[in-house]
C-alpha cells in the first residue's frame, strides 16, 4: 500500500542528541521549511508542547532565557521508539520542551492514555538522554547572480 505521508517529501534530516534534563526553546521553524514535520524519538521520552505563534510570554520557572506562554494549546508526550508528525496550522505554533529531568503530563496532553500516562503523572526523563530524528523539507535559497 502506498501512502501519501508529506505534502512536500523531505530533503532533511536532523539528528538531534540531549542529556537528560535539556530543553528546547519555544519557537517556530517559519519560512525555513515546508510544513510537514517528522519527529521520531528513539531514546528518552519528553513532553513537546505547542503554545500560540504569538502572544505574551512569560517565563516558566526553570531558565530565565526561556519564555513561553502559561499553557500550552496542546502537548504531545513523545514516547522512546514514536513518530510525531505534523503540518499546516500546527506548524505555525511556538514548540519546545521545557528544561527539566521530569515532565508533568497535563490534560493538555493529547496522545496521553495511547503513550501509557495519566494527567498529574510526573514522568522522568531517560538518564542517559533524548536522541531524535526530524524529517523537513528545506527550502532552497536563491542563488545569488
Amino acid at each position: 500500500v502506498h501512502r501519501r505521508v508529506f505534502t512536500h517529501a523531505p530533503n532533511h534530516v536532523l539528528v538531534n542528541e540531549y542529556v537528560s534534563d535539556a530543553g528546547i526553546l519555544a519557537h517556530s521553524d517559519g519560512d525555513v521549511y515546508a510544513d510537514d514535520v517528522a519527529i521520531i524519538t528513539l531514546r528518552g521520552g519528553a513532553l513537546i508542547e505547542f503554545w500560540p505563534a504569538t502572544g505574551d510570554t512569560i517565563s516558566d520557572g526553570r531558565d530565565d532565557a526561556r519564555r513561553v506562554s502559561p499553557r500550552p494549546v496542546v502537548s504531545v508526550y513523545l514516547e522512546p521508539r514514536s513518530v510525531l508528525m505534523y503540518s499546516g496550522d500546527a506548524y505555525r505554533l511556538r514548540h519546545g520542551i521545557r528544561r527539566n529531568d521530569s515532565d508533568v503530563i497535563t490534560d493538555a496532553c493529547v496522545n496521553a492514555s495511547d503513550a501509557g500516562v495519566r494527567v498529574g503523572d510526573v514522568v522522568k526523563r531517560n538518564p542517559a538522554g533524548r536522541v531524535s530524528v526530524v524529517f523537513v523539507r528545506k527550502h532552497r535559497a536563491p542563488l545569488n547572480k
